[in-house]
């Protein structure tokens, strides 16, 4: 016997936005560039349109520490990811401009989930509705998290969600705070 379930349009939807995510990742696009970062290297372009119009430039977030989270507001872990990525720079007691970009949804979307979301005073959300920044980036799964120091190097890539989160987003921001002796520790990206 063959049976039917109703699918309701709020996990409907989140299909619809998940499948665009993913395509927005996987499409070839001309803004690539020379492919991905990787640890120790400089840090892509950075310049998208805010939820409110205005634009983030390489100009308006150089000088100190970046957090540059790439999330959809319909993603779990990244919701779980944003709480931990608070609290972490609060533990870590530093200054840091924390950049969240909302991949393949509609501005409005965005704007009604940030108007409840448990955002840091600051931050900044950014819109990549056809996913070229997340290429740019080698942002392939949600959340995926890069630590940039001061000087715009990339010391730490997390890719997912999950148990250490915080703990390590705590460690890495102390780390890219206070180099030791003018070099920025080594690290290594993680896939948890």
């Amino acid at each position: 016997m063959i049976s039917t379930r109703r699918t309701s349009s709020h996990a409907l939807g989140a299909l619809i936005f998940f499948g665009a995510a993913r395509a927005a990742l996987a499409s070839p696009g001309a803004a690539e560039g020379s492919g991905p970062p990787h640890l120790g290297e400089p840090r892509p372009a950075l310049e998208l349109e805010t939820r409110d119009g205005n634009l983030i430039t390489d100009a308006r977030v150089a000088g100190k520490p970046l957090v540059v989270d790439f999330f959809a507001t319909w993603c779990v872990p990244c919701r779980n990811a944003l709480v931990d990525l608070n609290a972490a720079a609060r533990e870590a007691g530093v200054d840091v401009q924390l950049v969240l970009v909302d991949l393949a949804e509609p501005a409005d979307v965005v704007e009604r989930w940030a108007a409840t979301a448990p955002l840091p005073p600051h931050a900044l959300i950014a819109l990549d509705p056809d996913g070229i920044a997340a290429r740019r980036w080698g942002a392939n799964r949600l959340p995926t998290t890069f630590i940039i120091d001061a000087s715009g190097i990339v010391r730490h890539i997390n890719r997912g969600w999950g148990s250490g989160y915080r703990e390590r987003l705590t460690g890495w921001l102390r780390n890219v705070a206070t180099p030791a002796h003018g070099d920025p520790p080594k690290s290594a990206a993680s896939d948890k």
